[in-house]
């Protein structure tokens, strides 16, 4: 099966809410657990996400957990799942996950990205992206971004994954 990483058409977009967690294993939110890589986000303490903001960053990782996407402001026509529908399909699929996902959504892959961490003045953030487009067929980053300009741009990444 043929597919364009570069073609926005060829992707069912998915948005996630991660957990966030700072150094020393503390976790911000209502979960002080360590979590296993990919289910949380690790921020470092540095020049745009200071520990003296940490009041800030626990206020906005709890109110992640009402986060609700909004398909009307997609400006493009893109596919979109939900995180719940894509357990639900993957539940009922179980091992069959991506022959069905194959079948429902021809030459496709699920892109998915975290709901953005930011820093007290909201200049940078941060989020996770991966695409998966089979079992052994994907990859993933946590990029850093900074706002310059008035436009977002990626300043480095970290975490990244591929298989």
């Amino acid at each position: 099966m043929k597919r364009d990483k570069n073609d926005g058409e060829n992707y069912v977009y998915n948005i996630q809410i991660k957990n966030v967690s700072f150094p020393e294993n503390k976790q911000i939110g209502n979960n002080f657990e360590e979590l296993p890589p990919g289910l949380s986000m690790m921020i470092n303490y540095d020049k745009d996400f200071l520990e003296t903001d940490s009041l800030f960053y626990k206020t906005q990782a709890e109110g992640l957990q009402d986060f609700k996407f909004e398909k009307s402001r997609i400006i493009q026509k893109v596919k979109y799942i939900t995180s719940k529908e894509l357990e639900s399909f993957y539940l009922k699929t179980g091992q069959n996950f991506w022959k069905e996902f194959s079948h429902k959504y021809p030459n496709t892959c699920i892109k998915t990205f975290s709901v953005p961490f930011f820093n007290k003045e909201k200049n940078t953030c941060i989020v996770t992206v991966s695409a998966s487009c089979g079992p052994l067929w994907g990859g993933g980053f946590m990029g850093i971004y900074k706002k310059v300009n008035g436009k977002w741009i990626l300043i480095g990444r970290r975490d990244s994954w591929i298989s």
